[in-house]
């Protein structure tokens, strides 16, 4: 049987230098994070006080509910504390 060498394949990365995949996903994922929060029109990542269409009144940071791989401006779900909910049911939000 002979000897097969396995080749390392070279996408053009200077390996001492670049970055990780999971530190491009992060620079994308925040990119995207922004784009959302200007495209919807709320201050994500900022102290709001925030009022939803079943009157429950919410203060704090306003993030996003989860590390979804897609972010999509009708299918994010955003969080203050522990309470969940969708850009549908958000009455009023005023940036701190």
């Amino acid at each position: 049987m002979s000897e097969q060498i396995q080749l390392s394949l070279d996408f053009g990365h200077d390996s001492t230098n670049a970055k990780s995949g999971l530190d491009l996903w992060l620079e994308q994922r925040a990119a995207r994070t922004k784009a959302l929060a200007r495209e919807l029109g709320l201050p994500l990542q900022h102290h709001v006080e925030m009022t939803l269409l079943n009157g429950m009144r919410l203060i704090g940071r306003l993030e996003l509910a989860h590390d979804s791989l897609w972010l999509e401006a009708d299918s994010t779900e955003f969080r203050i504390g522990s309470v969940t909910f969708t850009r549908a049911e958000i009455e009023s939000c005023v940036r701190e």
